[in-house]
């Protein structure tokens, strides 16, 4: 895979190697790798999509280093070209390939893909369930707005199963001058 031609043709000629299940071994260039110190930012590129769940890359590495800071020899990235945070790559994209243990394991990339992929699924499904939270939250915002704007009853008949335990935004700031100024904010809001 050679490309000069920039970001977006490189995420494209690389959509078109692995549009089908596949396999792509890649080499990176070593003296740019070294001169950056051997680090990730300089290393093999694995774009990636967050947001698109029919396609999961995963990247196999011995040298890849299992920590907060760098990943050493993978630079993962986004669509857009911004740099993943390691921990989140070795989550859901990358792997530390162990050459001792899967010469001896006939199933070691297989769980290890297995581990990844179910990784990756619960990210899928807490996305899933955060998008479902949300647009009920706007619905019954929406909802609420309509009624007071007809001077309607609230849907929920008034009742707040939380009046009770609900503390006062000026008992919890530090200053009650801001809480007071917040509360009158929020009472015009409201209005």
């Amino acid at each position: 895979l050679l490309s000069s031609r920039g970001w977006e043709a490189v995420i494209k000629d690389l959509q078109t190697k692995t549009s089908k299940p596949s396999v792509l071994a890649l080499r990176d260039y070593f003296p740019y790798w070294q001169k950056g110190g051997q680090h990730g930012p300089y290393g093999k590129l694995l774009p990636v999509d967050p947001a698109d769940h029919r396609c999961h890359p995963i990247f196999f590495d011995d040298n890849i280093t299992l920590d907060a800071e760098d990943t050493k020899i993978v630079d993962v990235r986004d669509k857009t070209g911004k740099a993943l945070w390691p921990l989140y790559a070795q989550r859901y994209y990358i792997s530390r390939a162990e050459p001792l243990l899967a010469v001896a394991d006939d199933n070691y990339y297989i769980r290890k893909v297995e581990e990844i992929e179910h990784n990756f699924q619960r990210k899928r499904l807490a996305r899933l369930r955060l998008r479902a939270a949300t647009l009920t939250v706007s619905k019954m915002l929406r909802e609420e707005a309509e009624a007071q704007k007809f001077d309607l009853p609230k849907r929920s008949g008034g009742y707040d199963p939380w009046a009770k335990s609900r503390v006062s935004i000026s008992k919890i700031h530090f200053s009650s001058s801001i809480a007071a100024a917040d509360e009158e904010e929020h009472a015009l809001m409201v209005k």
